[in-house]
């Protein structure tokens, strides 16, 4: 093994910088630390009109993070949360501890509608409560 200098931004500071704004699409994918990418971004969450998608798994563990903590992060500044399924994208209309499984799941998170993108609701039972869930199907 070598030691590396490895420098790192914020994705505020770097979208500030090279001026991007308006829609964006971000893949997170940081091997467990992905709150301290939604947390470096937060500025452009608020101010840019943001979809994306991230991992969350076992690696969480090693940071000690929890999913519910991006959760309300997201819902905080009115995004909507979709768990991403074989059959399509469920929505996540509140957090509940089953979620906190450190299983590798996949999530997918916009304020736009599902509909402008294409996607058709369907309503399937719950697994965490008496209401039907939402799935998007493509």
């Amino acid at each position: 093994f070598t030691n590396k200098k490895c420098v790192t931004v914020k994705l505020d500071s770097f979208i500030t910088k090279k001026k991007l704004n308006g829609s964006l699409f971000v893949k997170i994918d940081a091997e467990g630390s992905e709150k301290l990418v939604f947390y470096g971004m937060k500025k452009s969450l608020k101010k840019c009109e943001m979809s994306g998608y991230f991992e969350y798994g076992q690696s969480w563990e090693n940071f000690k993070f929890k999913l519910r903590d991006v959760f309300y992060l997201l819902k905080d500044l009115n995004y909507n949360i979709y768990r991403i399924c074989n059959e399509g994208l469920i929505h996540m209309r509140y957090f509940n501890t089953i979620d906190e499984n450190f299983y590798n799941s996949l999530y997918f998170f916009t304020k736009k509608n599902l509909k402008d993108y294409g996607f058709k609701k369907r309503l399937i039972p719950s697994l965490t409560s008496i209401k039907k869930d939402e799935i998007y199907i493509y």
